[in-house]
């Protein structure tokens, strides 16, 4: 169906370059729950994955409820259909809690499955769209390492830093100084399913990483939250007449007063969880112009001042 629609690009009337994601975080979802629960120690009640074998993964659809076959060939099929220009290679993603054992085994089979992925993207690729091989093996410096080591042997686009990157910052930052290590620098650094909080950004950014991406800020919309240099809950806003930011050029802070979007939101009315996910998503590309201006004129400290305080 998207192919048939001219994928992504032709569905959501983006011209601009798109990501598309293999699969591998959804499969941990379905088996561990959302990082939020895993970051909480709570466990998936109910797990769809059936199986996570050496041909792929076996689970259960979460709307029709039939049984799926996930490979590393599937995935990369299903994003090559839609037409993304950044696409990602199948992998494992594991949660903290796991043994070594467990981790290292699994960042081995994903190397496998990466191997099989990109011969599958090197015949059957147009040439249009860059693969992404996916650094695995969580807070384990070694095996962080040598999954490092193996996506540099081979002819990747760019590299997708994937996985539980543990705890705190403390922990990220261990994990991403051993990427550092080994990393070529002509290619691109993703951070995969990090960067819906600022600080988090403005920590990762010293390591070479140059996308990002996160469902935070449009979760967050859901639940009345707006984002930006302090987080605002609009649930407690009743008479205000002041926008959400007086910085923000979005149509949320052109349009509305915090009492207005206070009313809307108490109403039930979904116009108050759009207008929110507009500015969540307008503060996040003004926050990632300013970084990009920052970067250009060497005056980063100056932007994470006003966007960090302090």
């Amino acid at each position: 169906m998207v192919k048939s629609a001219k994928g992504v690009h032709g569905i959501s009337g983006w011209n601009g370059p798109m990501f598309t994601d293999s699969g591998g975080y959804q499969v941990f979802a379905l088996g561990h729950g959302s990082v939020s629960n895993e970051l909480k120690g709570k466990r998936c009640t109910n797990p769809t994955v059936k199986q996570i074998n050496e041909e792929g993964v076996v689970f259960q659809s979460y709307r029709e409820g039939n049984i799926v076959h996930l490979t590393p060939e599937k995935s990369i099929q299903m994003q090559i259909d839609m037409g993304a220009d950044l696409i990602v290679n199948f992998d494992e993603c594991t949660p903290f809690h796991i043994t070594y054992e467990q981790t290292r085994a699994a960042m081995e089979r994903t190397n496998r499955w990466q191997d099989r992925g990109l011969e599958y993207f090197q015949k059957h690729s147009n040439g249009s769209q860059g693969l992404y091989a996916v650094v695995q093996g969580s807070i384990y410096p070694d095996l962080r390492t040598t999954s490092m080591q193996y996506c540099s042997e081979r002819d990747y686009f760019g590299y997708g830093i994937g996985g539980s990157l543990g705890q705190n910052l403390s922990d990220m930052h261990k994990v991403l100084e051993v990427f550092q290590k080994y990393k070529k620098p002509e290619r691109p650094v993703h951070l995969l399913g990090m960067g819906g909080f600022i600080k988090e950004i403005f920590e990762a950014l010293p390591y070479g990483i140059d996308t990002f991406d996160c469902v935070h800020p449009t979760r967050v919309a859901r639940h009345g939250l707006a984002m930006g240099r302090t987080k605002i809950d609009i649930r407690r806003h009743t008479t205000s007449q002041e926008p959400l930011d007086r910085d923000c050029p979005c149509m949320t802070c052109s349009h509305y007063s915090r009492a207005a979007l206070h009313i809307l939101y108490r109403a039930g009315e979904l116009t108050a969880l759009v207008a929110l996910a507009e500015h969540n998503v307008a503060t996040m590309v003004r926050l990632m112009s300013d970084i990009r201006i920052g970067l250009a004129n060497d005056s980063l400290q100056d932007v994470r001042k006003y966007w960090c305080g302090g």
